[in-house]
């Protein structure tokens, strides 16, 4: 069986997904699909007595909303300080990251590239092969380096975070959670005997 991929669908992979689905946000989606599935698997085991499955429930929840909270907030805060330590000017002109490069800059190619001193501890080895890039080609190349640094920064931020803000975030949601939880399938063990 082949599978074939239209130009409509490439288009909006390479138009949207790769220029908008990066690292935080596919931290983000991680996040979203693991709370819709994994707290129900634990939620609907039979197999355990309710005060196993209340806790269960509660610490997947916990486990799953302070690693998606403290993973996108880190790596948006790791790309974010790369973005700030990575100056640099194009065509004689400094450019103001948070903004897209191709707003600031009306040239269609760079002809000089230069880091300002003091402010591009991250700014990419760019060599004689920028001389006429297009300027969106190079905007592009140079906002994927900061995001892949960024990540790469983030990543090894997360090997603190983890034990700092994520175990601690985890067991606190998981307590204010697991009484809820388990009132939720008390009251449905009620419902169920009335029924009986």
């Amino acid at each position: 069986m082949t599978l074939l991929v239209g130009n409509r669908t490439t288009k909006v992979v390479s138009d949207f997904v790769t220029k908008h689905i990066n690292s935080p946000e596919q931290r983000l989606l991680q996040g979203v699909v693991a709370l819709g599935i994994q707290p129900v698997i634990d939620y609907k085991n039979k197999g355990t007595d309710d005060s196993t499955r209340a806790v269960s429930v509660a610490r997947t929840i916990g486990r799953i909303v302070a690693g998606t909270l403290v993973g996108v907030a880190v790596r948006y805060a790791s790309i974010g300080a790369v973005k700030s330590l990575s100056k640099f000017k194009l065509n004689g002109k400094e450019i103001n990251l948070w903004k897209p490069v191709t707003e600031q800059i009306s040239d269609t190619v760079v002809k000089s590239y230069e880091k300002i001193k003091g402010k591009s501890f991250f700014a990419p080895k760019v060599s004689d092969v920028v001389q006429g890039m297009p300027i969106d080609k190079f905007a592009s190349q140079y906002d994927n380096n900061i995001k892949i640094v960024g990540t790469l920064l983030g990543t090894a931020a997360m090997v603190f975070t983890n034990f700092l803000v994520d175990v601690p975030l985890t067991k606190w949601i998981t307590k204010k959670l697991e009484p809820k939880v388990k009132a939720k399938l008390d009251s449905e063990k009620q419902v169920n005997n009335a029924a009986k």
